[in-house]
């Protein structure tokens, strides 16, 4: 994720916090789709464990991209 941030918030229309924001919005949809659907298409998750498996990379994407703005 780090290449991926430093290869791609340059090329973003948007600096700075923003910037860092969305990027941090992408890595948390990359890092959630496929293992959600997985769980959900088995059926046999209760919607929390579903809401806490999609809470967990969003909040971690978004610490992850703000921590990489603060130090760039």
């Amino acid at each position: 994720m780090t290449i991926g941030y430093v290869w791609l918030h340059p090329l973003l229309p948007l600096n700075g916090m923003t910037g860092a924001l969305l990027l941090a919005l992408l890595f948390a949809a990359l890092r959630v789709c496929g293992p959600v659907w997985a769980l959900w298409m088995q059926g046999a998750h209760s919607i929390r464990y579903l809401a806490v498996e999609v809470a967990s990379p969003v909040v971690g994407s978004i610490v992850f991209a703000l921590t990489l703005y603060l130090l760039m």
